[in-house]
């Protein structure tokens, strides 16, 4: 009897060395359905995005740290004031793009004081088309307006992938993962410098990032340094970022760190956002 067959697309999140596998199923004349698998080969890498729980991660880490510490430097992220030259605060175990990160925030006081942070970029507009979030929201232990979130700001769209959410690292901020991530053999992502602010007291400047491996997480090489192309509009096709392994290293366990210098050294500042993060690693 003709057989009517009916394919079902499974997705599924893959790790380093996992087989991907697409299902189908079929009926048979009022029978009930049969399930089959078929294994279509390997892969070391997906692309795994941010979203919500990364902002929430973070603001839960930084009020318990400043709860268990009322001196503690992650004090300055919230105020962007006051804070010593150099001065510097921990943000550990933040899950973004499929891996678990530690964030340095890194404070500067020549000209205009910023200390560095991550936040979550969010384009969800309200009903009337406007931007929900701030492009730089102001701290404050009231929500200034019902979404408001410290950690999730409006920024520019990338037209290469349209994703909603996006990682973006404000003045000088440093990530990178908690532990070694497989045998690395290539970072990419793309990125751009983000939209100024009706209140920043600086113009936004590129900014200039660095990409590092490291067998310890002690040593690091640099495989890359770049600098941002400043958006000129809300969307824009974002530059893409590529960076191999040296060959020598190809078969270490690796950890990756990306550090971003937007601090403010003579006039304006910048805030880096980034898209589709993807670590790709090898047998």
């Amino acid at each position: 009897m003709k057989k009517i067959i009916i394919v079902l697309l499974l997705t599924f999140v893959l790790i380093s060395n996992s087989a991907t596998s697409k299902g189908y199923g079929f009926f048979e004349s009022n029978s009930e359905a049969t399930n089959e698998t078929l294994t279509i080969g390997i892969w070391d890498f997906i692309t795994l995005l941010i979203g919500p729980d990364f902002a929430s991660d973070l603001s839960m880490f930084i009020d318990n740290g400043i709860s268990e510490d009322s001196d503690s430097n992650l004090n300055y992220i919230h105020s962007q004031t006051d804070f010593p030259d150099a001065a510097s605060a921990l943000i550990s175990s933040i899950d973004a793009f499929g891996y678990t990160w530690d964030f340095t925030a890194n404070g500067e006081t020549n000209y205009t004081p910023t200390m560095g942070y991550p936040v979550l970029v969010d384009r969800a507009i309200d009903e009337y088309g406007n931007p929900v979030h701030d492009i730089s929201p102001m701290y404050s232990i009231t929500p200034l307006y019902s979404e408001y979130d410290y950690f999730t700001a409006y920024d520019v769209m990338n037209l290469h992938t349209n994703n909603q959410y996006r990682l973006r690292l404000n003045y000088q901020t440093t990530m990178q993962t908690s532990t070694s991530v497989g045998k690395v053999s290539n970072i990419s992502f793309y990125a751009m410098t983000g939209l100024s602010d009706s209140d920043d007291v600086e113009n936004i400047r590129r900014g200039k990032f660095e990409i590092y491996v490291s067998s310890n997480g002690d040593q690091w090489t640099r495989i890359g340094s770049e600098k941002s192309i400043i958006a000129d509009s809300e969307n824009e096709l974002f530059s893409y970022y590529s960076f191999d392994t040296p060959g020598n290293m190809l078969g270490d366990e690796l950890f990756v760190k990306i550090v971003f210098y937007g601090e403010t050294l003579r006039t304006g500042f910048s805030r880096l956002v980034i898209d589709e993060l993807i670590i790709i690693t090898v047998d």
